[in-house]
């Protein structure tokens, strides 16, 4: 199945419609802490991203895929001192493996891959703080963002007559929705501690997979490059975090 990766866009218009409602939550978000006296934290850390269950819709088939990852975690919270009411920004870039992603190849047997590389991603929240004082604050946000990563592996397999050297490639992006749990303690006038434990939702979006398969034939060879477009329609990611956090 052969496709443009502008396809990726067509191919999805809830990806979007909700990318647009992203962008009214952040402008509400962004408006409302700007009427408010805020306590500013800053969090950073490294969070563990375990993702669970991700549907692909291949064809008139839906299989699943997993991947768990590695990555720097830095948050903005916002607090209003009176309310408890809050806001948050969160960024994350890291390393993940990803499992059971189906590709197709003509060279070769369909399979399913095993792929490393790297992804990022940045949400925005609103939520309301149970607990806000000098030293601690414990904290709930509804969240929604956007995720994407870049995935690459090579291997080569074959005999001393017939070599293929493939160069497999894989782009994604992800809505993300769901909530965060955060909770902070510190230990001096600045500096402290926190905690943060999110539950996500992948509602739409999709991957791009890129085969590149060379043949060496003794003193020839030829090459071809082969792209597939997936649709995913859902899935599910734990994301604790544990770091350092500095009040601003």
């Amino acid at each position: 199945m052969k496709i443009e990766s502008s396809a990726f866009v067509k191919n999805n218009p809830p990806l979007n419609k909700n990318l647009f409602a992203i962008l009214f939550i952040l402008f509400v978000t962004a408006v409302s802490l700007s009427a408010m006296d805020l306590k500013n934290y800053l969090l950073a850390g490294v969070a563990v991203p375990v993702d669970i269950g991700i549907k692909v819709k291949e064809d008139d088939s839906t299989k699943k895929w997993d991947q768990i990852g590695l990555d720097l975690d830095l948050s903005y919270i916002g607090i209003d001192k009176y309310s408890g009411l809050a806001g948050k920004v969160r960024g994350l870039l890291g390393g993940a493996r990803t499992k059971n992603l189906l590709y197709k190849n003509d060279s070769i047997k369909d399979s399913y891959a095993t792929l490393g590389g790297f992804y990022c991603g940045v949400e925005f929240g609103a939520g309301y703080s149970f607990i806000h004082n000098d030293e601690d604050f414990l904290s709930i946000f509804a969240m929604a963002g956007v995720v994407g990563g870049l995935y690459q592996d090579l291997y080569s397999f074959g005999s001393s007559m017939v070599k293929y050297k493939i160069t497999r490639n894989i782009s994604y992006a992800l809505l993300s929705t769901g909530i965060d749990f955060t909770a902070q303690h510190r230990f001096s006038k600045n500096v402290g501690i926190f905690a943060d434990l999110g539950f996500r939702y992948f509602p739409t979006g999709g991957y791009i997979f890129k085969v590149e398969t060379k043949r060496i034939s003794g003193s020839s060879s030829s090459s071809r490059t082969q792209k597939s477009d997936y649709k995913i329609n859902g899935g599910f990611e734990i994301l604790p975090a544990i770091g350092f956090s500095f009040s601003l």
